[in-house]
C-alpha cells in the first residue's frame, strides 16, 4: 500500500447536497416515469435533473472518499479511471486484511486439484489447478487465482522461468505461483532449493516487476543432464518420482471401483509363494513412468511364504494403476479399499 498521506484529495464532489437544494422529493422521484424511459427531449424539471445528478455524484464521492481514506492517495478527475481502479483494488484488499472477519481467508498455497506431471525428463513443466491462493506475505493480502494453467521453463529467467541465474545441475527447484494484482497476470517462478528450505511465500529479491503475491506450489527434483525436471507426478502436495530403473508395467483399469474424480487410491497388496526356491514379487504404481513405484516379495527360502502391504498410490491416469510381477509360481492380489479426490 505504501505510506499514506494525512489529507488525500478527492476531486469527486456530490451535487445538490446543501440545505434547501433544488431537488425533487424522494417519493416524487421514485414515481417519475423517467426512471424507466430516461428524460425525453423538451423541457425538463431542474429539480428532477438535480435529484438524478445528486444520486450519481453522491455515490461517486462516497466510493472515491473510501479509496482516499483507505489508501491515503489523491483521487483525481483527470481522465485516468485506470489509476482509480487500481487504488480501489488495493483499498478492498487492505480492508479485507484488517477486518475482524476477513473478506477472504485461506492458507497461502492452498489449492484445489493442483497437478504437475513430468512424463519425460524436460526443462519445462506445467502446473494446473482449479484454484490456488497466493499472498503478499504470511498473513498478508490474499488473492485467489482461478483456472490456473501455467508453464515454467528452467532455461529462462523471470516470470515463467527461474528467478535468477540458472537451474541447479543436480538438486531441487522450488516452484512458485506468482500474481500481479494490478494487471491480473499470473505465472510460475523457479528458485534453487537445493541447499535451502523454500518459504511458503517467495522470499528472494528477484520477483518479476509488478508481481507482489506468491505461493509455493511444488519442490521438484532436477536431473544433472541439462537441468531438467525429473520424471514424476504431483497431486496437491503429494509427489511421486520415478526410480532410475524399473521393469516394464502392465496397466490395470479400476474404472468399476473408483470414480473419475479419484486422484489417489488406497491399495492392499499381497503375494504368496507355493514352492521352495521361487520368489514371488509384485510392484505397483500409479504412473506408466513408474513414479512412486512400490514393491513387495515373498522370500525364496522355505516351502511357502507370504507378504502383504498397504499402499497409497497417486494416479497419473484417471481410474488406472500399473503393476509388474515375475513369472514364478504363486499368487498375487491387489485390492482397492479407498480413494481420495
Amino acid at each position: 500500500m505504501g505510506e499514506k498521506t494525512i489529507m488525500a484529495t478527492n476531486n469527486f464532489k456530490p451535487l445538490g447536497v446543501g440545505v434547501g437544494a433544488n431537488v425533487t422529493s424522494q417519493a416524487d422521484y421514485e414515481a417519475l416515469a423517467a426512471l424507466l424511459t430516461g428524460f425525453q427531449s423538451g423541457k425538463a424539471s431542474s429539480a428532477q435533473i438535480n435529484k438524478a445528478l445528486r444520486q450519481g455524484t453522491s455515490m461517486a464521492y462516497v466510493l472515491a472518499q473510501y479509496i482516499a481514506d483507505t489508501e491515503g492517495v489523491d483521487i483525481l478527475d483527470n481522465g485516468s479511471p485506470e489509476a482509480i481502479l487500481t487504488n480501489l483494488k488495493l483499498a478492498v484488499q487492505a480492508t479485507a486484511k484488517g477486518a475482524a472477519t476477513p473478506i477472504m481467508t485461506g492458507v497461502v498455497g492452498q489449492s484445489r486439484n493442483l497437478t504437475m506431471s513430468v512424463t519425460a525428463a524436460s526443462a519445462t513443466a506445467t502446473v494446473t489447478a482449479d484454484e490456488v491462493i497466493v499472498s503478499t506475505a504470511l498473513g498478508g493480502s490474499q488473492y485467489r487465482i482461478g483456472s490456473f494453467n501455467k508453464t515454467i521453463n528452467l532455461g529462462t529467467t523471470g516470470a515463467g522461468g527461474m528467478d535468477t541465474g540458472t537451474a541447479p545441475a543436480n538438486g531441487f527447484v522450488a516452484v512458485y505461483a506468482i500474481y500481479n494484482p494490478v494487471s491480473g497476470a499470473s505465472g510460475l517462478l523457479g528458485v534453487n532449493a537445493t541447499s535451502v528450505r523454500a518459504p511458503e511465500v517467495y522470499g528472494g529479491a528477484n520477483m518479476p516487476a509488478g508481481y507482489t503475491a506468491s505461493a509455493l506450489v511444488s519442490v521438484w527434483p532436477v536431473h544433472s543432464v541439462a537441468s531438467q525436471f525429473a520424471i514424476g507426478q504431483q497431486a496437491d502436495r503429494a509427489i511421486s518420482i520415478s526410480p532410475k530403473s524399473a521393469p516394464s508395467l502392465t496397466a490395470l483399469s479400476i474404472t468399476a471401483i473408483v470414480p473419475i474424480n479419484a486422484r489417489l487410491v488406497n491399495l492392499a497388496c499381497g503375494v504368496v509363494k507355493s514352492s521352495a526356491g521361487t520368489g514371488v514379487s509384485l510392484s505397483v504404481t500409479g504412473s506408466a513412468s513408474q513414479a512412486g513405484i512400490v514393491g513387495l516379495e515373498a522370500a525364496v527360502s522355505g516351502q511357502t511364504a507370504s507378504n502383504q502391504l498397504t499402499l497409497r498410490v497417486l494416479m497419473a491416469v484417471s481410474q488406472t494403476i500399473y503393476y509388474t510381477t515375475n513369472a514364478n509360481a504363486g499368487s498375487r492380489t491387489i485390492s482397492v479399499f479407498g480413494y481420495e479426490f
